[in-house]
C-alpha cells in the first residue's frame, strides 16, 4: 500500500494542502493520521476519489440525439478549439430548437 503525503495529493488534484486536509477531516478522502499532525493518504483512496469525481460523457442522451464531439486541442492556426466548440455547440442547439 503506497501512502501519499498531503502535498503529493494536493499537487495531483490541483488543490491546496489545506483543502486536502479538510477533505480528510470530512471523510471525502481516507487519511491515516501520523504522530506529529501528519496525514498520509493511501494511493487507492485518491484513485477512488478521482473516479467518483470524474465527469464522464453520458452513454445515452435519450431522444435528444448524439453528443457532439468536443476537444480542447489547438487548431492548425493556433486557435483554441474550446472557443470553436462553444460556437459549434451553440449552432447545434439552435438547429435542435428550429427542428422542434
Amino acid at each position: 500500500m503506497t501512502l501519499l503525503t498531503v502535498q503529493e495529493v494536493a499537487e495531483r488534484l490541483c488543490f491546496t494542502p489545506q483543502t486536502v486536509r479538510n477533505m480528510v477531516k470530512r471523510g471525502e478522502l481516507i487519511g491515516i493520521y501520523r504522530p506529529g499532525a501528519f496525514y498520509r493518504i493511501p494511493e487507492q483512496s485518491l484513485i477512488d476519489f478521482m473516479e467518483q469525481h470524474t465527469c464522464r460523457p453520458q452513454e445515452s442522451l435519450d431522444d435528444r440525439g448524439s453528443q457532439p464531439e468536443l476537444s480542447n486541442e489547438q487548431t492548425d492556426d493556433g486557435t483554441s478549439r474550446t472557443a470553436l466548440n462553444s460556437v459549434r455547440l451553440g449552432q447545434l442547439t439552435k438547429e435542435k430548437q428550429n427542428v422542434s
